[in-house]
């Protein structure tokens, strides 16, 4: 099964432009952090973000490319 770039480019704005973070609106409206586990990327594996619904992967998942891009 082919994926297609433009169904994946609207849910990946690191990809257009280098400041998203700063824009993003959950990263902004972000008031609260709770502590989460660091977890060490490694190339070649594929990581599950799993949890509740509204318990922050999204918002995690946003911290943590925008760690790995800085």
């Amino acid at each position: 099964m082919a994926i297609k770039l433009s169904g994946l480019a609207p849910q990946n704005p690191w990809w257009k432009y280098e400041n998203w973070g700063r824009d993003d609106y959950d990263l902004k409206h972000l008031d609260i952090i709770f502590d989460r586990k660091d977890i060490e990327i490694k190339d070649g594996k594929l990581y599950i973000i799993r949890g509740i619904r509204r318990s922050g992967k999204t918002v995690y998942t946003k911290l943590l490319v925008k760690n790995l891009l800085e």
